[in-house]
């Protein structure tokens, strides 16, 4: 064999070798992500409830975290004499657990974690959002859009009898604002859904036996004009699987301000600007 056609063959075969390697590498790298996946994705099915909760009207969607799953009642219609429509009694309000009433809230949910002594604990998570706080009365607002997360934390900060300072803190803590970030940054998970930043605040009772016997965690996230927040109100010491089933629950809110651009057209209000934030 002529010396120039050995070492043809030898360039192919060693090419071949070559694109056989390549190939066997990027079959394993997507075979590893593949399972990575369906590991992520068997992770969400065990620890939060199906189907995903959507509210097409406000464009809002959330996976709960297990237990909580069948939403609450919502108030009934009533109807005067004159014809008129109004709303009944709110029975989501946590008047017995806090002793105050939430603004908008857009949805709720009722279930029982186990608490310090093993005793379970009368347990909510609220979706809130200032969407009602768009529509016009004779033409104006009635109440200011923008002032919703803070009328929103005055009022839990009213129960629990502290007052939250200004700014947010680098670490978390109790009774202050601090920054959160799911899934966090270089987390496996980031790989299959877009980080989501909330401002979070977990309001509790200073005093020793003063106070609602509950904790309060309220995660604040915003799409434009949009404000919207998931409250957990529920036992002052959560599960460390149900603290991991928030912050995989957390990483499904969808919050789009588009929704009140279409509400705006049927039935007076008046119109957010900005982005969506979608999952």
């Amino acid at each position: 064999m002529k010396k120039s056609t050995f070492l043809q063959i030898a360039f192919i075969a060693l090419s071949a070798m070559v694109w056989l390697g390549c190939g066997q590498a990027k079959y394993e790298e997507r075979l590893q992500a593949s399972t990575e996946f369906y590991e992520y994705m068997e992770t969400i099915e065990r620890n939060l409830a199906s189907p995903i909760w959507v509210d097409s009207q406000y464009g809002l969607k959330l996976k709960l975290p297990i237990p909580f799953k069948v939403p609450m009642a919502k108030p009934e219609i009533l109807q005067d004499e004159d014809g008129n429509t109004f709303p009944g009694p709110d029975q989501r309000q946590p008047q017995e657990l806090l002793g105050i009433e939430l603004p908008g809230i857009i949805e709720a949910w009722q279930a029982f974690l186990p608490g310090e002594s093993g005793e379970q604990i009368d347990s909510r998570i609220y979706v809130l959002t200032n969407h009602s706080r768009f529509k016009l009365t004779d033409g104006a607002l009635t109440q200011e859009p923008m002032e919703f997360m803070d009328d929103l934390e005055a009022e839990l900060a009213r129960a629990f009898d502290v007052i939250i300072p200004d700014g947010e803190a680098n670490q978390a803590g109790d009774n202050i604002r601090y920054g959160l970030t799911v899934p966090p940054s270089g987390s496996p998970n980031s790989k299959f859904i877009a980080p989501k930043r909330y401002s979070v605040i977990r309001f509790i009772s200073t005093a020793e036996g003063s106070g609602p016997p509950v904790q309060a965690v309220l995660y604040e996230h915003f799409a434009g004009d949009i404000q919207a927040a998931v409250l957990i109100i529920g036992p002052k010491s959560f599960t460390s699987q149900f603290r991991q089933r928030i912050e995989l629950a957390l990483q499904t809110f969808s919050v789009s301000p588009q929704a009140s651009s279409q509400m705006n057209q049927s039935t007076g209000t008046a119109t957010p600007s900005g982005g969506a934030s979608g999952f």
